[in-house]
Order: C-alpha cells, then structure tokens, then sequence
C-alpha cells in the first residue's frame, strides 16, 4: 500500500488517550477550526498539502484567515465550507485590524480554488465581515507570490464602517516587482456591498514604469456589487502576454457613495486600464445601474465592449465623468456595440482623447441628458443596419417593462414584438 500521508488521530476512551497513525489516500478531507488563524500549505495536511486534496473550513463566526504555501503544481486544492447543518456558512468578522491584513488572506498560494458552496439555503457559503474602525484594506486579498486562484460563491460584507478605505477584492502587492504575475485569476458567483472604496480593486497603476507586479489572464463573471463607496470594479495592469481579458454578467449598482476629493473620477461603474503590448477586454452582458461618475470608464487597450445594459449613470453630472460610456485612452482602438444605454445624466458615449479610433455602432440611447455620442472626430458612428439609435423618450423604444421611476430592479429591456425605433444617430 502507497501511504502518502499520515494523520495523528487523538481519540479519548475511558478516560485515556489512544494514539495511532492510519494513512490515507492522495486526496483527503481536513478540517479548519473555528480557533484556526492561520492555514500553512507546507503542514497542515499531516505534511504538505496536495493537489487533490480538500480543505473544509469549519461552519460558524471565527476571526481572520490566512491561508499561505499552498501549491496545487497544476491541479486545483478545494477549499470550501462545510456542507452539513448547523452552522455551516462560514462568517469572517475582522473586528479591529490588529495584525492582518484583510479578512481572508491568500498568500504565496498556487493552484487553489476557495468556494462557498452554493446550497439553496446557503447562496454564499463563505462571508466576510468587515466591521472594525478602522476598516479592514480588503475583505479578500490575493497578494505575494500568489498565481492560479478561483474565487467563487463569496461574500463580503462592510457593516457600519466609516472612512473611505476597505476593498471587497483585492489584487495588488507592492513588494512585488514587475518580474512577478498575478496569472490565472478567476473571480465569480461573489456578492459585494458596502465596501469603503472600491467592490473589486484588481491590479496596480504603471507597473511597467513603477516596477509594480502585473496580472493576467484574469476572469470576471457573474459577480454583485451594490453600495459601493467608490468604485464597483477597476482592472488594471495587464502584461502584455495575457489572454483576453474577460468581464462578463456582471451586476454593478449605486456607486460613488463615500465622499471624496475626486467625486466625478474614483465614483464609475468598471474601468479598465493599464494594458500592455495587444492584450485587450471582452466587456459583454454586464448591468450598470446609478454610478455617480461614469458607468464604464474604458483605457487603453483594444477592448470590446458590447451586449451591456448602463442605466442612470453620472449622476454627479460631473463634466468629464457624467456619461455612461467614457472613452479614456489614447492611440487605441475601442469597439462599443449593441449596447443599450438609458437615461445619462450626461452623454450615452463620451470621448475624452484625441487619438485613436473609437468604433461606435448599433447602440440604443434613450433620453441622455446632453446628448446620445459626443460629436468627436475620433468617434466613427457606424451607418445604415450599423447606425445607433436615439430616443428622447424611452418608451419609444417599445420595451418590454419599463417603469421610469428610478427603480431600475424590475425593469426589461428587451423588445416587445413590434419596436417603433427610427435611426436618429448623433446628438
């Protein structure tokens, strides 16, 4: 028999301790305690952890996590809650920030995926709770040499914070250099709320020139993020290999909610900039609902961003920021399409450089408040079957539901089985 690994197994009979050893296969189940801070890779599975094997966190309230020295050398390590009753949603509360550095802490982790089970009873099996003063950096945060990484069915919570830090997710260490890639990172199925500054900080500023670690082939989909304080999602600092980066089915609402000194530019719905070499974004499918600054905020890069619903968006009527759509780069090449875009406060489409072509085409505006694309030589507005579509008056669009009083929740906006719309491009 191949015996892999050993357990000590302590069992209490009349009042004695029996101890024995007994192996196990390559693939085992082992428990986090409530009383467990700290989750070492390199020990805690009766020797080092391995790919295969199954983490099951313990159900109940408990303190911070780390989980560090994980390697799964190119098969994922489960990391879950438990899936018996009671108690076995796992709830993170941070209470002050002492020593830690968020709530659950990745570190110099390879090849893990860290679930919440997604029981009926249970949407998402694991939550963090950020209620300390002051607020924890980052409800989650993947930091050091830490690659391969899916998230899923997590919460994170930030109940009755002040100040205008704390991250729902967090992707980004400055002791890092630029040799050093955040590859593979799959984030989804997650729930966001109340976070002090942005649902999902993900990458760093110019790590090219500030020798900052760059991130890559990274997946956003399915995820919720309302109340935020700033931003909903800012992705940044791709390295010029990465593969397409994807941002899909994402629902991002009422942003911009902290004060702060930059109220139009740090308040948007996604942004993504800092790309390097040819990589780009795929943007499709995404809701984004009552942004202060804009609902989507697009640097350089290639990207792609289509199939999208913005709804009353720049609603601080910011002038550079007041729109639905702003185009922020430079140079590059930006493809917006079939889009629907409802009530801006500002612009459906607004471009805020001079270079590089910007690809309009096919998108539905209805009652902007300026008007529907910014008449900017740099946008090309696409004609005929590609024209887009301007309605002062929503309803003329010939929805499915639409109620316009400024609860977007229970609203359609697909077609109903005659649409009345005329082609009205431009302002």
């Amino acid at each position: 028999m191949n015996i892999s690994k050993t357990k000590l197994l302590t069992l209490f009979v009349s009042g004695f301790f029996l101890f024995g050893l007994t192996g196990v296969s390559e693939a085992a189940n082992y428990s986090v305690l409530t009383t467990t801070t700290t989750v070492d890779g390199d020990t805690f599975c009766g020797g080092k952890c391995d790919s295969g094997d199954t983490i099951i966190i313990k159900g109940g309230a408990r303190g911070n996590l780390l989980f560090k020295d994980f390697d799964g050398a190119g098969s994922y390590i489960t990391i879950t809650n438990e899936n018996i009753n009671p108690n076995k949603r796992v709830e993170i509360i941070t209470g002050s920030v002492g020593s830690a550095y968020a709530g659950l802490e990745i570190r110099d982790c390879s090849y893990i995926d860290i679930r919440g089970n997604n029981d009926p009873d249970v949407e998402y099996g694991i939550k963090v709770i950020c209620d300390g003063t002051p607020v924890m950096s980052s409800a989650v945060w993947i930091r050091q040499e830490s690659d391969h990484i899916n998230l899923s069915y997590i919460e994170t919570a930030f109940d009755g914070n002040t100040g205008t830090s704390g991250n729902g997710f967090f992707i980004q260490d400055a002791t890092l250099d630029k040799t050093w890639i955040y590859d593979t990172i799959n984030i989804h199925h997650t729930y966001t709320h109340g976070s002090r500054y942005a649902g999902m900080y993900l990458g760093q500023n110019y790590p090219e020139a500030n020798d900052n670690p760059y991130i890559a082939n990274l997946s956003v989909h399915d995820n919720l993020l309302e109340d935020l304080g700033s931003y909903g999602m800012t992705i940044k600092g791709v390295h010029p290999t990465s593969d397409v980066t994807l941002i899909y089915n994402n629902t991002v609402k009422r942003t911009g909610l902290v004060y702060d000194a930059t109220p139009g530019e740090k308040r948007n719905g996604i942004k993504t900039h800092y790309y390097y070499g040819s990589t780009y974004a795929n943007i499709y499918g995404n809701w984004i609902e009552a942004t202060k600054g804009a609902g989507f905020i697009i640097g350089n890069g290639d990207h792609q961003f289509y199939n999208n619903t913005l709804v009353n968006c720049g609603t601080n009527n910011h002038v550079s920021y007041g729109h639905a759509i702003k185009l922020d780069e430079n140079g590059n090449t930006a493809n917006i399409y079939d889009n629907i875009i409802i009530q801006p406060v500002r612009y459906g489409i607004y471009n805020a450089f001079g270079t590089g072509t910007k690809n309009v085409d096919r998108n539905l505006i209805g009652d902007p408040g300026v008007g529907c694309v910014e008449n900017d030589p740099q946008i090309v507005e696409g004609s005929g079957d590609d024209a887009n579509i301007c309605h002062a008056d929503v309803a003329d669009f010939n929805f499915n539901a639409w109620s316009d009083n400024n609860d977007y929740s229970d609203d359609d906006f697909t077609f109903g089985p005659a649409s009345t719309c005329v082609s009205q491009s431009g302002t």
